[in-house]
């Protein structure tokens, strides 16, 4: 009996520990039928997973967008096509603003900001037959939790770019959806 993800060919980022959401996402897209392409800053770590589920491993920073570039290409070369495509990838950083750095503000929209929109665009320009890019968030978007400015921000403003994209993909066919 097929999988939902029969033939269809993902890309995941932030793959890095097996006990991250991406290394779950993973076994749970391969079984059902997806073949994967799994990505993280660390190509060790994220290798490890991968030789685990017998699939492709690539070295990838969402900060850089011709890594970015790369790893969509790397699906499309490896399988002739990408259809979906997942990001893991984030960091946590706590502090009050009033102790606050310029760094962590900029590393956080690097990742979680910048990152994701360079990530969908990416992705979406590979998905040929349409597709779906998933980007994940937090309930700290929603809320105001004190300490988590830079993180809570980012991940708001991601997700605001994230319905931007869903509008602008729609008409190629490509889903663009945050959870």
């Amino acid at each position: 009996m097929a999988g939902r993800l029969e033939g269809k060919v993902i890309v995941i980022l932030g793959a890095s520990d097996e006990r991250s959401m991406g290394a779950s996402a993973a076994q749970r897209c391969q079984a059902e039928g997806a073949k994967l392409v799994l990505a993280a800053r660390r190509l060790d770590r994220v290798q490890a997973i991968a030789d685990s589920l017998g699939t492709l491993a690539i070295g990838c920073d969402i900060t850089d967008e011709q890594q970015l570039a790369g790893l969509a290409d790397a699906a499309v070369s490896h399988y002739g096509k990408l259809d979906g495509a997942i990001n893991f990838a984030g960091i946590e950083t706590s502090s009050p603003i009033a102790d606050i750095s310029r760094e962590v503000l900029q590393e956080n929209c690097d990742v979680h900001l910048i990152g994701t929109t360079l990530f969908i665009k990416q992705m979406a320009a590979r998905m040929t037959d349409g597709g779906s890019v998933v980007t994940t968030s937090s309930q700290t978007a929603l809320l105001a939790p004190p300490g988590l400015a830079a993180y809570a921000g980012t991940k708001a403003g991601a997700d605001h770019i994230v319905r931007i994209a869903a509008v602008e993909y729609g008409a190629q066919n490509i889903r663009v959806n945050s959870l």
